[in-house]
């Protein structure tokens, strides 16, 4: 019996296969991958508007062509909406969002896993107390980014390195905030690598979780 199709909304356009590679690194190999894009079908000028209005309103992503640009949160919940009808249509009956910031629910007949959540969980459970480091795509994201992750008993510190960055410039990212003592370090960002967590692990020896890693097998496992 074939394994049931997966979701796999990215906050672009499709395809994206270096994604999907990476996600297929974590879920069962016979799966198929039914990807979707917020962005599909747009033009140029249509993805221009949808810029956003201030830093808490800005997601970032890069697009097939490898060029990084920025899209407003706001537009990008509704055209998720827009993405899960077409999966439902499609008989798909659980999916990713591959954007690891925090939304708020999303009514459709699909599950959609929230990567937010999922790491959001994580980290309660492994970092109930301590100092928390994230690495983050953008460096206007870094204030609200960590004060969503601020809580009671936990210090958070971040550093930004795009996804898709040099090694260098990775590890260089990577160094400083090790430099800073975390007990933890979150890679919070869908689009960062196994190959970059491995930057990562070259200059800090302690816990680090992954978005596409941890969310990728959370989904695995609801859709067996």
């Amino acid at each position: 019996m074939q394994e049931a199709a997966i979701g796999f909304i990215v906050i672009s356009q499709t395809p994206r296969p270096k994604l999907t590679n990476e996600l297929m690194q974590v879920c069962a190999p016979v799966r198929q991958i039914v990807q979707i894009g917020t962005l599909d079908g747009l033009s140029p000028a249509e993805i221009a508007a949808l810029s956003p209005k201030d830093d808490k309103d800005t997601l970032f992503t890069t697009l097939p062509d490898g060029s990084d640009i920025k899209v407003s949160k706001q537009e990008t919940y509704r055209l998720v909406h827009r993405c899960l009808d077409k999966l439902h249509e499609r008989s798909v009956s659980a999916a990713l969002l591959c954007c690891s910031s925090r939304f708020p629910d999303f009514e459709s007949k699909v599950r959609l896993l929230q990567p937010s959540r999922v790491l959001s969980g994580l980290v309660q459970a492994v970092l109930p107390k301590g100092r928390l480091g994230l690495l983050l795509p953008l460096p206007e994201q870094i204030e609200s980014i960590t004060g969503k992750w601020r809580r009671d008993d936990i210090e958070v510190v971040g550093e930004a390195v795009a996804p898709g960055s040099s090694p260098e410039n990775i590890t260089a990212a990577a160094s400083a905030l090790a430099q800073r003592m975390p007990d933890l370090i979150l890679m919070d960002c869908m689009a960062y690598t196994a190959a970059e967590r491995t930057l990562v692990r070259s200059v800090y020896s302690g816990p680090i979780l992954t978005a596409m890693s941890a969310s990728g097998r959370v989904l695995d496992e609801l859709a067996s």
